[in-house]
């Protein structure tokens, strides 16, 4: 009898170490399940952040990027419009010489013509003294001296046409100085105009340069804050990763 009694003990022991052990496998078997679990996930948020990681460094090259490329079309912007006023600046000396030179060639012509006039009516006004005396000569001897008449007439008759010719050619002196000052009038006028028409493109031009250094000033400033926005955004391990 005691020796069934010890093996139903010893059965008993066996029993209860197998539940035993059952549990501790079936533990063993949740902790190992929920450790794949934690692996699994682990390793997918370590691939989740690389990815990050990689598109966080593609982002920042970018906007590396643009922020030189704007930089740049800001410097090439600004080097224009510097151009552009250069030129204009020349252009207005040019113009302004120009006018300079045909005020000083029109005032020479004026004068010379103004001289020449003047000479030329003084001459006429001696001519008309020497006409009037020789009419008033030839009305005093038309009834005592016949050749001598004659002669004085002759001499009307030549100064008349002398007379005559100065006229004309004081007409046409004038007139052709009137010409000459009205061409070069509508010539400084046409210059004028250019001139005006070429300050007003290059004005335009140099509001488009401008208002695209300005467009261009709020981009960078744009970019830079992204960038440092991003930079502040990056998780810090990474920061550290690239740093070193």
């Amino acid at each position: 009898m005691k020796d069934a009694s010890d093996q139903s003990q010893v059965i008993n022991e066996l029993s209860r170490q197998l539940e035993a052990a059952k549990t501790t496998a079936q533990q063993a078997a949740v902790e190992a399940e929920n450790a794949h679990r934690q692996a699994a996930a682990w390793a997918t948020e370590q691939s989740v952040n690389s990815e990050q990681s990689q598109r966080d460094r593609e982002a920042m090259a970018a906007l590396k990027a643009d922020l030189q490329d704007t930089l740049k079309a800001k410097d090439a912007a600004e080097k224009r419009i510097e151009r552009l006023e250069n030129d204009l600046q020349n252009q207005i000396k040019a113009l302004n010489v120009a006018v300079d030179q045909a005020h000083t060639i029109e005032e020479v012509c004026k004068q010379e013509h103004l001289t020449l006039i003047d000479s030329l009516s003084r001459e006429n006004q001696d001519l008309k003294v020497a006409l009037n005396e020789a009419n008033q000569a030839q009305s005093r001897s038309a009834s005592f001296d016949e050749p001598a008449s004659q002669s004085l007439k002759k001499e009307v008759d030549v100064l008349k046409k002398e007379l005559d010719k100065r006229d004309v050619v004081i007409t046409k002196l004038e007139k052709e100085c009137q010409e000459k000052h009205v061409r070069k009038l509508e010539a400084l006028q046409v210059q004028l105009r250019r001139y005006e028409e070429e300050t007003a493109n290059l004005n335009r031009v140099l509001d488009e340069q401008r208002k695209g250094i300005e467009e261009r000033d709020r981009l960078v400033r744009q970019l830079r804050a992204e960038n440092a926005s991003f930079v502040f955004c990056v998780p810090l391990n990474y920061i550290i990763h690239v740093a070193i």
